[in-house]
């Protein structure tokens, strides 16, 4: 009997997740994507990565000056200038791709700033900026191609990140909060947009090679105070314990653990031509653990035990070095 009922619920879980979780969108076979950001990291990989893929496809690429080298030399990428927080720079890319009378396929949301400092010290200005760009900006790309988008029942995908889907995490204030808001904003569009077949994807990366790893080492001089002597020596007294250099250095360890950079290719890939896209990717890695198995753990713990946690990096120090250790024992064997 309990069999019995045990196989009548896997095929009802089944039958769920092939009729109401999946959901069939109609997959492009030319076109244009236009990719905010690619000047560096996930954008500039991703821009590669969908040109040498679908040679059929082109590939807008946006960056706020002229870049050189691979990818922009591919013959199906074109640069195009593009800063996202001005209105006449979007204006003009989706007009761009208008008259060259290509539908426009999908918008890879991907421009970002990154930034590391305490509450106390990041100051309004700075949290301004970060949301205008993360958020503001974003959210203005989105709403000008929203009608191309629709009429070609295209893709919507936004590069988040594992920090908005967690807890708060120390020096994160600005960062953060921007992709927190930036799940939301695309779990409500994605609710919005899909009696029109406009799929809407995020991707949440964990650390990844980018160049928002040299962040780190500008942090504790970013974190302080600039025009007072005294007020720096007693943030470095009062903030010890997360801009000191142990957690500096515990911090950085855990950063520089990163995953591949094409796991999150190939997701923001399957987002814009998968026949089933997900809602959410949840890509590379925290530490020595999947991003997917941390972020899981870390929404499943009670509060107060996170905020010890993201305070003391020791045990995932810790992990990483085990899992470094046995790779090496079986790259040995």
């Amino acid at each position: 009997m309990m069999k019995t009922l045990g196989f009548a619920l896997a095929f009802l879980i089944f039958l769920v997740h092939y009729t109401v979780v999946r959901k069939e969108f109609p997959v492009h076979s030319d076109g244009a994507i236009l990719i905010s950001g690619t000047s560096s990291g996930i954008g500039r990989a991703t821009c590669g990565w969908l040109a040498e893929q679908h040679p059929q496809i082109t590939v807008y690429c946006g960056v706020r000056r002229e870049i050189q080298g691979s990818p922009f030399d591919l013959p199906n990428v074109k640069q195009v200038t593009l800063d996202i927080t001005n209105q006449e720079h979007v204006d003009a890319v989706l007009q761009q791709i208008e008259q060259a009378q290509q539908p426009l396929i999908a918008v890879v949301n991907n421009a970002g700033l990154y930034d590391m400092n305490t509450f106390e010290f990041l100051g309004a200005e700075r949290l301004r900026k970060v949301l205008e760009v993360n958020v503001v900006g974003t959210y203005q790309l989105t709403q000008a191609a929203l009608p191309a988008l629709r009429e070609s029942k295209g893709r919507i995908v936004a590069v988040s990140s594992i920090s908005g889907l967690v807890q708060g995490t120390p020096l994160m204030t600005a960062y953060q909060s921007s992709k927190h808001a930036l799940e939301v904003m695309f779990d409500v569009l994605r609710v919005e947009v899909a009696p029109h077949d406009v799929s809407v994807s995020l991707i949440a990366p964990g650390w990844l090679e980018s160049n928002i790893l040299e962040d780190v080492k500008v942090m504790q001089e970013k974190a302080m105070p600039k025009s007072d002597q005294n007020a720096t020596l007693g943030a470095m007294e009062i903030y010890l314990h997360v801009v000191g250099a142990s957690y500096m250095s515990m911090f950085t360890e855990v950063a520089t653990t990163t995953g591949r950079m094409e796991e999150t290719c190939d997701s923001i890939d399957d987002a814009i031509f998968g026949k089933y896209p997900k809602p959410r990717y949840v890509t590379s890695r925290v530490g020595a653990m999947p991003a997917w198995l941390a972020a899981a753990m870390l929404n499943a713990l009670p509060t107060r035990l996170v905020d010890i946690a993201s305070s003391n990096l020791e045990p995932i120090v810790y992990m990483i070095r085990v899992r470094a250790f046995l790779e090496h024992l079986l790259g040995m064997a």
